[in-house]
């Protein structure tokens, strides 16, 4: 028997109506673009068990979580789950303008 407690939910996110798929490609397109974008944010929370890497605090709901490279691009670090780690605001600021390394405890690059 099905118990509906154990049922999980699903996300679905509204498409507008008024669009056309053959004359609004772009829409759509980027639509795609923008669900993986949410599931990639989602695969690095669960990674770092929804902790900034920075301060350890928990990620909340209300405040505004940024992702950091710890490889920069310019060094030729990629955007993917090995090298972006989740931030609070305040703590990617205080990385990204600081000179001293914050992550010693992560394996960058491994």
């Amino acid at each position: 028997m099905l118990d509906p407690v154990t049922v999980k939910s699903i996300k679905t996110v509204v498409l507008k109506t008024d669009r056309n798929p053959y004359k609004d490609k772009d829409y759509f397109e980027n639509r795609f673009k923008i669900l993986d974008v949410e599931k990639f944010r989602k695969a690095v929370y669960e990674k770092h068990k929804y902790k900034c890497a920075a301060c350890g605090g928990l990620l909340g709901i209300s405040e505004t979580i940024e992702l950091h490279r710890l490889i920069p691009g310019k060094d030729g670090g990629t955007y993917s789950l090995d090298n972006v780690v989740p931030l609070h605001k305040t703590c990617h600021e205080s990385v990204t303008f600081a000179k001293k390394k914050w992550f010693k405890h992560l394996d960058v690059g491994k």
